[in-house]
């Protein structure tokens, strides 16, 4: 029977402290649930060769490069995927665990037991940085900020950390009440850091200067809030691992849950905003996949995923389908969501827009691209209007086309004056029909290079 890594259960109630991330490196789970009926919405396909034996890839997200990039818990590993399923595997020290595309275009990870953040390359070349993080403080979740940095928890200390492309890490405290245990995060559609608090439930939010400000009413105690991501709605939504519940928290701090159609024991996990503008999330424990509507419906899915693979890291990938990793399989899976928009549509005559992530330099023009899945009668490219809203205060006009059936093509440029991530809003305006319809995505804008060749720092 292979061994599993098992989350810690809190010491000393809620105030208590575990020795490790109790959330962080609870990864690798143990239980099996059983399994009901379910039509999944797409076919998996799931990608095994090349992935050391006993690896246990872990958290997974998309690469600049167009590939999808994932740590090994076990194996000491980042890995990368290319959409086809080519995998190579590059060697790190210390157990990677959460990971991100940073705002440089490399792929960034933390290795909590070593208490160090490390970068890698498109080439595979890896850098580790340690010097800044404090011992013993356990590096988790990861993300890449709206100031051209990457943010990272760090829950055995209470710290948010701070790192910028050359390697010089701040550590935020104040603010965060002790023994909150922040472990994941994610970037806000308001410029900020949003943040768990899996042992405080409660959700953190961090400004680029350090400003904190915590949220705790509205979630049930004792849930045990874990990972979090932006949705499409612009709201902030995170799996609570003990509560068998996904939370939604408005830049306002208005938090929601929602239990109905979870079954119990999956402990919910990672989580992803879909291209189809609901958002994704694993269940270790009852070996699924859930899928949750803005009005908080709940699906799972249960077919295609292997028996005993415990699916946990799930994000969208640059070709616009869901990746998830299966760590006791030792498996990617690959779940193509580009149907359901095109059958939604159809069967509801409600216009999906899609948007493909957007990446771009500072002081050069950036693209966007989107299609929109449309069934409407009696309407063409002449009665339908497409306008960007850019993030940085501008909108502008899009080109759209008829490229088959009920599906179009939308594309628009715009040169950003500064480096960040910029909240994109795709609007088709059906003049015929009367009817809006919209889409949106995030713009990584990375600074523009020097004239001399030199590193900006």
């Amino acid at each position: 029977m292979r061994q599993r890594c098992r989350p810690r259960a809190r010491k000393g109630g809620r105030g208590g402290r575990s020795a490790v991330p109790a959330v962080g490196l609870a990864a690798l789970l143990a239980l099996t649930g059983s399994v009901a009926a379910a039509t999944d919405p797409a076919p998996t396909t799931f990608f095994a060769a090349g992935i050391t034996a006993g690896a246990k890839p872990l958290e997974i997200t998309g690469g600049a490069d167009g590939n999808l990039w994932f740590t090994e818990f076990t194996g000491n590993h980042v890995g990368r995927i290319t959409p086809s399923g080519v995998v190579t595997e590059f060697s790190t020290t210390a157990r990677p665990v959460g990971i991100t595309n940073g705002p440089d275009g490399n792929v960034w990870f933390t290795e909590p037991t070593a208490d160090r953040v490390g970068r890698i390359d498109a080439t595979g070349a890896v850098t580790e940085y340690s010097i800044g993080i404090t011992a013993g403080s356990h590096p988790v979740g990861i993300t890449a900020g709206p100031d051209g940095n990457v943010w990272f928890t760090e829950p055995d200390l209470d710290h948010i950390g701070r790192i910028e492309p050359g390697g010089i890490v701040t550590e935020f405290v104040s603010g965060i009440t002790s023994g909150a245990q922040p472990v994941g995060i994610t970037a806000g559609s308001d410029g900020a850091l949003w943040f768990t608090e899996a042992n405080r439930d409660g959700i953190g939010r961090i400004e680029t200067t350090g400003a904190v400000t915590e949220f705790m009413a509205g979630i049930t105690p004792g849930g045990m809030p874990d990972r979090i991501t932006k949705g499409l709605d612009g709201n902030l939504w995170f799996t609570e691992f003990n509560g068998d519940r996904i939370g939604r928290i408005n830049p306002e701090g208005r938090i929601t849950e929602y239990a109905a159609g979870i079954t119990p024991g999956g402990h919910e996990f990672g989580l992803t905003a879909g291209t189809d503008g609901n958002v994704w999330f694993t269940e270790p424990d009852n070996d699924r996949i859930g899928r949750i509507q803005p009005s908080g419906t709940v699906t799972e899915f249960p077919g295609h995923v292997t028996p005993g693979g415990h699916p946990i890291g799930i994000t969208t990938g640059p070709d616009g389908a869901l990746w998830f990793t299966e760590p006791d399989a030792d498996r990617i899976r690959r779940l193509d969501l580009g149907g359901p928009p095109a059958a939604m549509a159809a069967a509801q005559s409600i216009p999906v827009v899609t948007v493909g992530r957007t990446r771009g330099v500072a002081g050069r023009p950036t693209t966007v691209g989107a299609t929109l899945y449309d069934s409407l009668p009696g309407s063409d490219t002449s009665s339908r209007l497409a306008s960007v809203t850019w993030g940085d205060g501008t909108t502008g006009p899009a080109r759209i086309i008829l490229t088959a059936p009920e599906h179009y093509s939308i594309g628009a440029a715009h040169i950003y004056d500064r480096p960040g991530t910029y909240r994109i809003t795709i609007t088709v305006t059906d003049t015929h029909n009367s009817r809006r319809t919209t889409g949106q995505t995030d713009a990584f804008i990375t600074p523009a290079p020097r004239a001399d060749g030199a590193k900006r720092r």
